[in-house]
Order: structure tokens, then C-alpha cells, then sequence
């Protein structure tokens, strides 16, 4: 088994928690602008990173990726269709008030359709879960981009283009099944991340005394651009105010979770609950919203909290709380039901 890179565990482990907290009814517009602008391209980048090869065919790529990607995606979501009639409940407004059997129909529907657009007739019942099809289609993209890459070098340039203007045709808000407008808009990061593997981007070890300033100084940035642009939602393919600033904060996010993590793996040293969590990331993007509802619940129904005025130290607690609950169901789902979470004995975890 290829030993795992540490730092790498730890940028998935910090993002799926910024993922989770950003569930946890956070009211900071600031913090929440901060957060979206790289959260969910570095789970797309450091996917890219992990991409296995040029030399897979097509048909590979579709089951391994039905493995990996689709089956968990439906065994989350039928999970959901436990809890899934909270949301209707908690925020009618945003779910065009439907009630009784029409929570479940919608919710098998949002299952078929695979967005997470919330319509008159359909809403995914596990939202987060739209990742896990964008994910897919970048997997399947990638493979045509790479074969493009390996033709007659005349060839190739023409083709680039024509691939770009596929992905634009792809990029329309306004498509709303398979999650297709987000993959479009996440491929870029896919592709980069399995550059920077290519070219080795990151295999050396850069000295603390260059790693910790450059970090800093990358917080200091993205947070002053991302609040120019303001809210992203890569779910519903929303860039914010401007796409080429949220191409570039994206990527100088993902280079700053991945150089605090760096920092925090120097010499090898490894934390073992951050590395658990980074191992599990696919089972805590299934499981989180369910823990959030069971979380949300005690709050508002034994400390009488009104969710649209916590605290953002209120909202970091409850995120807490919902990763150490949905690690408990990690440890379940990890020893009775592996393959129907996208793991197994043959292939390395997602």
C-alpha cells in the first residue's frame, strides 16, 4: 500500500470542517465569504492531485467511479430520506412550502436528477452530496482531457480550444440535473491539482521559515478579495461578483490550506484525529447534515437557541459537535458497509 501524504489528509480534514461549519447556520457574512471562496475547489484540487493515471480507459473510469462515487451518492441519499423532511419543516419558504407525502416524492426526485437545486417538484435530500456527481463528470472529463493531451501536437491546441468551449456550453446556471454546471465550473481545479502532482509541485519539503510567513500572508489576501466578491456557491454555480477573482481565489486558498497543513505535518509529525478525519472525508460530506439536524434540535429545543442569531462561536460549536457525532457513523459505516461508501480492499480511499 502507497504510504499516505499527511499534509494532504490534513487539507481534507480542515475543509470538510469549514464545509460542516458553513452548515452549522453561520451568520458571518465576512467568515462565510471567506470560507466559500476555496473550500470546495480544494476538495476538487487535492482530488486532481490523487488522479491515478492517463493511461485508464473510459470504461474503467465509469465503474470505478460508479464504485467510488455514484453508489455512495445513493446510499447517502437514501439515508436522508430519514431526515430529510426537516428542511421542508425548518424553512418552508425555501422549499415552496410543500408538505406531507410530496417531502418524499420531491426528495426521490431531487435523488434522480443529482443537483442540488431546490425546485417546485425536487430538492436532494443530503445536498452536499452533489459533489460526489461533479466529481464523477471531472473523473470522466479528465479522461477525454487527457487523451486530448496525447495527440499530434497540431492537433492538440485546436482541440484544447474546443474542449474550452465545451466546458463554457457546460457552464449554464440554469442546467440543473447531474450537477453538471458545477463540475463545469470545478474541472479547472481537477486538472491542476493532477499538475502539480505531475510536476511535483509540493513533493519537496519548503523550510518553516518561508512556509509560515507566505502563509500568513495568504490570509491576509484572500481575505481582503474574497470579501470583494463575495458569497460562492460552486453548488448552485454561483462565482460571486466576479469569475476570473474567483478562479484566482480559489487557487490561493487551496495554496494556503495546503501550506497550514504543510506546516502542522512538518517532519513527518502526524495528528492522528485530523488524519482520521481526512481519511473519511466522502462518509462526513454523506453524514453531516443528518448529525446537524439531531445537533440543531438540542440546541433550539434545550438551550432555546434561535438559529438565525447564533453566534459565530455558537455555530463552531455546533460544527464540532457534528464531526465528532459523524465520526461515530464513520467508524459504523467503515467496519459493516465499506463498499457502499466507496471504499474497499483494492481501492485507496477517497
Amino acid at each position: 500500500m502507497a504510504k499516505r501524504i499527511i499534509w494532504a489528509d490534513y487539507v481534507k480534514a480542515f475543509t470538510i470542517w469549514l464545509m460542516v461549519l458553513g452548515h452549522s447556520s453561520l451568520n458571518n457574512d465576512a467568515l462565510m465569504n471567506f470560507i466559500t471562496s476555496f473550500h470546495v475547489p480544494v476538495f476538487f484540487l487535492i482530488s486532481g492531485y490523487f488522479e491515478k493515471g492517463k493511461n485508464l480507459t473510459f470504461l474503467y473510469r465509469i465503474k470505478k467511479g460508479w464504485q467510488q462515487l455514484v453508489l455512495p451518492f445513493i446510499f447517502f441519499n437514501l439515508l436522508g430520506l430519514f431526515s430529510c423532511w426537516v428542511s421542508p419543516y425548518l424553512h418552508p419558504e425555501l422549499y415552496y412550502n410543500i408538505h406531507g407525502y410530496r417531502i418524499v416524492t420531491n426528495a426521490i426526485l431531487g435523488i434522480f436528477l443529482m443537483d442540488d437545486f431546490v425546485t417546485p417538484y425536487s430538492y436532494l435530500p443530503v445536498g452536499p452530496t452533489w459533489f460526489l456527481i461533479s466529481l464523477f463528470i471531472c473523473k470522466v472529463l479528465f479522461g477525454i482531457f487527457i487523451q486530448i493531451s496525447n495527440m499530434n501536437k497540431n492537433i492538440k491546441y485546436i482541440s484544447y480550444v474546443l474542449f474550452l468551449s465545451f466546458l463554457i456550453i457546460l457552464y449554464q446556471p440554469q442546467i440543473h440535473f447531474a450537477s453538471i454546471d458545477s463540475a463545469a465550473m470545478a474541472f479547472p481545479f481537477y486538472v491542476i491539482g493532477f499538475y502539480l502532482k505531475e510536476y511535483k509541485v509540493f513533493s519537496k519539503k519548503i523550510p518553516l521559515k518561508i512556509l509560515v510567513p507566505i502563509c500568513i500572508s495568504v490570509i491576509c489576501v484572500l481575505w481582503f478579495f474574497s470579501q470583494y466578491n463575495g458569497f460562492v456557491g460552486v453548488d448552485g454555480g454561483n462565482f460571486g461578483n466576479s469569475i476570473l477573482l474567483f478562479y484566482c481565489d480559489a487557487i490561493v486558498g487551496s495554496v494556503m490550506i495546503i501550506f497550514f497543513s504543510m506546516i502542522l505535518s512538518y517532519n513527518d509529525s502526524n495528528i492522528r484525529i485530523l488524519s482520521f478525519i481526512g481519511e473519511n472525508t466522502l462518509t462526513i460530506l454523506g453524514v453531516h447534515i443528518s448529525m446537524l439536524y439531531i445537533v440543531k434540535f438540542v440546541f433550539v429545543r434545550f438551550f432555546k437557541a434561535d438559529m438565525s442569531t447564533i453566534t459565530t462561536g455558537g455555530s463552531i460549536l455546533m460544527s464540532l459537535i457534528t464531526l465528532f457525532l459523524s465520526l461515530l457513523l464513520v467508524i459504523v459505516f467503515n467496519k459493516w458497509c465499506p463498499k457502499l461508501i466507496g471504499k474497499n480492499v483494492n481501492n485507496k480511499k477517497l
